[in-house]
């Protein structure tokens, strides 16, 4: 822990200052770059910035459900401390899968918004090759499945004013494994599908 001394700042205080916009300017980057092609009207998509955004968001907060609820719970935290890691984590979780199902809506309605060129591309994963892996795995097994076991975990505790269940590291784990292989698994369609997109000569 850093001290500082009377009058000057505290350096951690700095982390938060840079950590913070630096680690949102890394999950948002890529969308950023690959939305710039205009040639590739897949990824030319003013939303694919905040997908990229959202996803990092969503797997990095699943990573620390798997250090904070599944890893340490297995070496022996005390109950509370569990049932405070699940409450917050859990909650954070949940605003962030509704936030992906937004994204990703306005990400396909953004396709056919578009010329003629960004329709096409959506065939891809509106009845193409990439279709299973977009809506089965990265919106079903990666945010759908994973929002379920959210709302069986916290809806008694918002609704009824109850504490939370029981630690159980099955629906931890389960979450965690939904979300991250959700998250590889758009970063995967969304290149190779804008790859495999018809290029637009511009």
């Amino acid at each position: 822990m850093f001290v500082a001394a009377a009058g000057v700042p505290c350096l951690h205080c700095y982390d938060n200052r840079i950590g913070i916009p630096a680690s949102l300017s890394v999950g948002i980057y890529t969308g950023v770059l690959l939305g710039a092609l205009a040639a590739r009207p897949f990824w030319n998509n003013p939303m694919l910035p905040m997908l990229f955004l959202v996803s990092a968001l969503k797997t990095g907060t699943a990573s620390i459900c798997l250090v904070g609820c599944v890893v340490k719970g297995i070496a022996g935290m005390s109950r509370e401390q569990i049932e405070t890691n699940k409450f917050i984590i859990h909650s954070i979780d949940f605003f962030l899968m509704i936030l992906s199902i937004i994204a990703i809506l306005l990400f396909v309605f953004g396709l056919y918004a578009a010329p003629r060129s960004s329709v096409e591309a959506a065939g891809l994963i509106m009845g193409g090759e990439f279709t299973f892996l977009f809506w089965g795995m990265a919106v079903v097994v990666g945010i759908l499945l994973p929002l379920s076991l959210e709302v069986y975990e916290l809806v008694r505790h918002f609704i009824s004013r109850v504490v939370m269940r029981e630690h159980n590291l099955w629906i931890s784990g389960l979450v965690t494994v939904s979300v991250l292989t959700g998250g590889f698994v758009l970063r995967y369609v969304v290149v190779y599908a804008g790859q495999a997109a018809n290029i637009v000569a511009t």
